[in-house]
Parts: structure tokens; C-alpha cells; sequence
């Protein structure tokens, strides 16, 4: 019996919920066991856990020192917040920042409960076994900000807000937004605000439509790797390290189109490789009947004319016998 396997086709009454209410948003599972890590993949939700952390060293970074300062309440290996225990508090704007919209909590932490109930965040959800708590004003997946600071802490670490500053230690990226004039705390964006919408999102692709007044950053609140690259309508465009962890493109003012697709660095040489594989077959298609019968000549010849064993001789042994692999 597939256990798991069913378990994904019928998921429990709390993740139906999420199913329907997360969108695009990040969920948390904070203690045990709500959405374990990599589950949300198979339910199609989007975590701030994960079991593949070890490709993204800098969000280990973030997660561990903003949602789980205690090294005791990490699970080592990877990340996770089953071990978080029940606390009188937690830092709600790191999980804003992480993009999270739920965060699911055990019936069973009255002390979290009770805080949360207080935090502002709005009792979404109530079974025996869970509660979630939803945030009022998630943060966006994908927005622009008109300002950028050099570092490599977050906005959260230097007292900003997300949505007014971004972060960057991506020499590249610091250069282009010097050239705007958007480096520094004296830069300031429009009072309105600018458009940056989700339009697809796949695994391996991301298109965003974009409408900026003046110059700033698109920031993909999705970690930072170097497989991926951005294009801006339809040029390819420098896809900087902003956040510490996340994605950001510098824009000129107007519309947009921003794609970031995602491609191992190997992919060029495999497809060089392939194509190398494909016209060998193709020729032996081709010209297989005059190889055949180049390959059934050369075999005649041989048939024919007995072969003869040459051995090297050493100085004082003699090896000239008539057949020496048949002695």
C-alpha cells in the first residue's frame, strides 16, 4: 500500500486549505509535523523549509540566524521547523521577510497561541491538531524597490524594510545601481506604487511584467543561483545577488518583461555532446550497407591470409617457435 502516495492524492483538511488560500505565497510549518520538508513540493505549496539547502549556503544563513537562532532547535542536515519548540514570541517580520502568508502551529503550543492571537496576525484555520495564523500583509513574491544599500545583511539586519531597501554585495549590481543613482540612503522612489506581477513560474522559468517610473530593482524574493539568468525584454541582463540570498535585476524606467530561466552550466556541453551522438547515428544510417561491406572485405582478407606472429627477441632466448600461442 502507497501510503505516502495517498496521502497526496487525499491531504488532510489543513492542507486542502492551504491548497486553496496560499497562491504564491510561502507556508511555515512551525513544530511537529505539519508539512515536513519537500512535502509542500508534492502538494503544491511553497516552504521556507527545505531538504536542499545545501545548494543555497547563504538562505541556510538567514534561516538559521532570523528564524532559528537557537542551534537546539535545528534537525541537522537540513532545514526545518519541527524542532522549534513552544515560545512566548517569535520574529514575525523574518518570516514577512521569507515571504510567508500561513504559518501553521500545533494546537498543543498554548504559550505560541497566545502570542500569536496577540501578534495581529488573523486566526485563519482551527482543527484538534492546527492552527494558522495568517499574515495581514505578506510580503510580495516579486516587487521593486528605488534604493539600494551595499552590504551583505538583509534590510531586516540594518533596521529597513524590504519593500523600501534592498541589500547587495554583487560588485556588478552595486555598479549599476551607482550609474542610476539609486547607491545610498539619499535615493527615494515615487510615492505610488510600482507594479511587478507573477505572470508564469515554472521550475525552470519565471516571467514577470514590470512597470517602473524611474529606475530601480526587481527583486524575486526566490533564492539566488548561479544556473539562473535574466532577460529583459529579450536581452539578456546581469541577474545580481540582492537580500543576501534572493534575485534582483536592475531596471530602467518603463514597461518590462523580465524572464529568468534556469539552466545547468553543464547544459551547453551536454547538448554539444548530444548532437555529436545524433550525427554519428545519422551517418551510420546513412552509409551503413558501405560499411557493411567494407567491414566484409576486410574480413575476407583476413580469412584468407594467415596471420603471422612477429615476437621480439631477447638476447639469448629464442622465441621462434611455430606457433607460440597454440605451445
Amino acid at each position: 500500500r502507497l501510503e505516502r502516495y495517498d496521502r497526496f492524492l487525499n491531504p488532510a483538511p489543513f492542507v486542502r486549505f492551504l491548497q486553496k488560500q496560499a497562491g504564491q505565497h510561502r507556508i511555515a510549518s512551525y513544530g511537529p509535523w505539519g508539512v515536513p520538508p519537500e512535502y509542500g513540493s508534492a502538494f503544491g505549496l511553497y516552504q521556507i523549509e527545505s531538504m536542499n539547502f545545501q545548494l543555497f549556503p547563504r538562505y541556510v544563513d538567514i534561516f538559521n540566524r532570523l528564524i532559528l537562532p537557537d542551534p537546539k532547535d535545528r534537525w541537522p542536515g537540513f532545514i526545518t521547523l519541527v524542532r522549534a519548540p513552544d515560545v512566548d514570541s517569535l520574529n514575525l517580520r523574518a518570516f514577512d521577510f521569507l515571504g510567508v502568508k500561513f504559518l501553521l502551529t500545533p494546537a498543543s503550543f498554548p504559550r505560541l497561541g497566545q502570542f500569536m492571537e496577540r501578534s495581529g496576525w488573523k486566526n485563519a484555520y482551527n482543527d484538534p491538531y492546527f492552527v494558522i495564523f495568517e499574515n495581514p500583509h505578506p510580503l510580495p513574491r516579486a516587487f521593486i524597490v528605488h534604493q539600494l544599500s551595499e552590504g551583505h545583511e538583509t534590510p531586516l539586519d540594518i533596521g529597513k524594510y524590504p519593500l523600501a531597501v534592498a541589500t547587495s554585495d554583487d560588485p556588478i549590481l552595486i555598479d549599476e545601481a551607482k550609474s542610476s543613482g539609486i547607491l545610498g540612503p539619499n535615493s527615494l522612489g515615487p510615492d505610488n506604487g510600482e507594479e511587478a506581477v507573477i505572470t508564469r513560474y515554472d521550475h525552470t522559468r519565471v516571467e514577470i511584467a514590470a512597470n517602473v517610473t524611474q529606475a530601480g530593482i526587481l527583486v524575486l524574493n526566490d533564492a539566488w543561483h548561479p544556473n539562473w539568468t535574466a532577460w529583459v525584454d529579450g536581452a539578456e541582463r546581469h541577474l545580481g545577488e540582492v537580500n543576501e540570498a534572493f534575485r534582483g535585476v536592475m531596471l530602467a524606467p518603463g514597461k518590462h518583461v523580465v524572464e529568468m530561466r534556469y539552466a545547468p552550466r553543464t547544459f551547453t556541453i551536454a547538448t554539444i555532446l548530444s548532437i555529436i551522438g545524433l550525427a554519428s547515428m545519422l551517418f551510420l544510417v546513412l552509409f551503413r550497407r558501405r560499411i557493411d561491406q567494407r567491414l566484409m572485405a576486410y574480413g575476407e582478407r583476413l580469412r584468407m591470409e594467415p596471420a603471422t606472429l612477429q615476437v621480439p627477441q631477447a638476447p639469448g632466448v629464442n622465441f621462434n617457435r611455430p606457433n607460440l600461442l597454440g605451445d
